[in-house]
């Protein structure tokens, strides 16, 4: 079982802000059809629980659907073969504006901070 400190430091880059938060309540806000809502509750709940753990420091059992978690699974894996085919070293802590490498100013951001820092 996963708990929110050994999620965090395998996925995050530092500490989860309230930002995160309230960015994935807007997605949910503006999700149309059920899959997109019930992925959207997902990363809610899941950012929620992670920025309870950043302010308290309580590590608490993850509670997500395996779906989800396998969700955050494959982008690593993607990551590293981003980083890979730029000849950089891949780092949680470079993913500063989030995870989702389908968005291409993430990843332009995320290899920026990478190149300055390698």
């Amino acid at each position: 079982m996963h708990t929110t400190g050994s999620f965090s430091a395998r996925h995050c880059a530092g500490a989860y802000r309230w930002a995160h938060v309230t960015s994935e309540l807007r997605e949910l806000a503006e999700a149309r059809s059920y899959s997109d809502i019930r992925e959207e509750f997902w990363d809610v709940l899941m950012a929620f629980q992670l920025w309870t753990f950043a302010v308290t420091g309580v590590d608490f059992p993850l509670v997500l659907t395996r779906r989800h978690h396998w969700k955050f699974e494959r982008r690593r894996s993607a990551w590293r073969r981003i980083f890979e085919s730029e000849g950089l070293v891949f780092r949680t802590r470079y993913l500063v504006n989030g995870s989702n490498h389908a968005k291409a100013w993430k990843v332009a951001a995320a290899l920026e901070l990478a190149r300055s820092d390698q």
